[in-house]
């Protein structure tokens, strides 16, 4: 069921974070979907701020996974950013402890979770795919850089349970 779909420019970006966490409550996974470049990490800062995250959210790509403390509506939660495109064995997923998760209310942002063998709604908790694409023109424009180019992307948010 899609929840919000909007056509934005990245310097809309905090503002739509605040949307899209307008219709959460923790704890709740989100699987993020997009091409290279769409804007997942981006995203997932701007949501980090939302939540009034003093550090600089970090991509992950290395780490795989980072965690931060921030607050939502005057509850500490706990923020889970996980970049899944280099993951190459199913050890690093048997390192999370997903049941540790759920001692604090959170909320999981998820890039490239299809990478995973992971049955996301088996956890127990609210799950959403928010889905970050170009807007129709974008691919050629990364193509050919003399070619004018736009800061405009489409935005998804579906809820999967």
């Amino acid at each position: 069921m899609i929840l919000f779909q909007k056509e934005y420019e990245l310097t809309l970006l905090p503002e739509i974070a605040r949307t899209v966490l307008e219709f959460l409550e923790p704890p709740v996974i989100l699987l993020l979907s997009g091409d290279m470049g769409t804007g997942k990490t981006s995203f997932t800062r701007e949501f980090a701020r939302c939540l009034h995250i003093q550090e600089t959210v970090q991509s992950p790509t290395f780490n795989l996974h980072h965690q931060y403390e921030g607050w939502y509506k005057d509850k500490k939660v706990i923020l889970h950013h996980l970049d899944l495109y280099r993951l190459t064995s199913m050890d690093f997923i048997g390192d999370i402890d997903f049941m540790e998760w759920e001692t604090h209310p959170f909320f999981a942002l998820v890039e490239w979770p299809q990478r995973a063998a992971v049955h996301w709604e088996m956890l127990g908790v609210s799950l959403y795919e928010v889905a970050l694409e170009f807007c129709p023109g974008m691919e050629e424009s990364r193509e050919f850089p003399d070619i004018t180019t736009s800061d405009f992307r489409t935005i998804t948010l579906r809820k999967i349970k």
